[in-house]
């Protein structure tokens, strides 16, 4: 389980550090338009999956009190790679003005859907 947490570590540190750089640096309608913005949405992905990864992970083990296994950490992961292509998604149809209420809603079903047919295997 320590080879997970090294590499989601490592994730968050390397994508917090893009992410900042990106907001803070870099314009998104300047000459590198392109790679910015390309850069903001990798690195808020990452971002984002790696630290929802923990939240579920160790919010699983409060509540169930006790130390998980292996394959928790990888259902972790999973959600989290969900919220996080949730998450992006949500931002791309706003950056390109399609999201709606309705849109939201349906995309955030399709996810749900998807999460419960993993759930079941």
């Amino acid at each position: 389980m320590f080879k997970y947490f090294f590499w989601t570590t490592l994730v968050l540190l390397l994508s917090g550090g893009v992410f900042g750089f990106t907001i803070t640096q870099l314009d998104p309608l300047g000459d590198l338009s392109t790679i910015s913005i390309i850069l903001f949405y990798t690195s808020l992905a990452g971002f984002v999956w790696s630290v929802t990864t923990y939240l579920f992970f160790f919010g699983a083990e409060l509540f169930v009190g006790r130390n998980l296994k292996n394959h928790n950490f990888l259902v972790s992961m999973r959600r989290g790679a969900l919220v996080a292509f949730f998450i992006i998604g949500i931002a791309t149809l706003q950056m390109y003005n399609m999201l709606g209420w309705l849109e939201g809603l349906l995309f955030g079903v399709f996810l749900a859907l998807t999460e419960l047919i993993f759930w079941e295997k």
